[in-house]
């Protein structure tokens, strides 16, 4: 037989009891608060071109005390981690770099029509080495895929960098909660 004795906790107990039901309220609420400013700090650090990725970053409940951050952008994870060799790994998040990689969605059409969107806002200028005129808009399209093909894109971090900071305010809100209910 094994036989525990603990000390101390009809006082926990009542000082919970104590702090009424809004505790787990008030837990919640910071649980939210959290999520809420992470996505914040995600859509500030977040590439624009678009607005899209940035848009494409939410929080929702799952239920109480439990939320769930994501970015729904199909191209979300290339630009966190960047791709070939531009992948920069982040500490403590290799696993979710290795599920995306190689799971590109679409055609090469659908690429080279998603570049020559890009080309049409930003009309970059590239020149044609062999003939030293600007390449149409056709041989920047090819040239650009080639480019990200042949080396990937470079990292861009921008949500994963998050955690930390999302970590330590749900830490210390907690312990000020903490604080207040063990303080009566």
């Amino acid at each position: 037989m094994i036989k525990i004795q603990t000390q101390g906790f009809a006082e926990l107990i009542r000082k919970l009891e104590k702090a009424g039901d809004n505790v787990v309220d008030e837990i919640d609420a910071e649980f939210e608060s959290v999520a809420k400013e992470f996505v914040q700090r995600a859509d500030r650090d977040a590439p624009k071109d678009t607005g899209f990725l940035a848009g494409a970053i939410t929080y929702r409940r799952l239920k109480e005390m439990a939320f769930e951050i994501t970015s729904g952008s199909k191209y979300a994870g290339y630009l966190e981690f960047g791709t070939k060799k531009g992948y920069v790994p982040i500490p403590g998040f290799e696993d979710v770099a290795a599920g995306i990689k190689g799971k590109g969605e679409g055609t090469m059409a659908d690429f080279k029509d998603n570049i020559r969107e890009y080309i049409r806002r930003t009309k970059p200028s590239i020149t044609n080495r062999r003939t030293g005129k600007p390449m149409t808009e056709n041989e920047t399209v090819n040239f650009i895929v080639f480019a990200i093909l042949r080396n990937g894109i470079k990292a861009q971090p921008y949500f994963f960098k998050q955690m930390k900071q999302a970590e330590a305010d749900l830490e210390k809100n907690l312990k000020n909660i903490g604080d207040h209910i063990f303080s009566k």
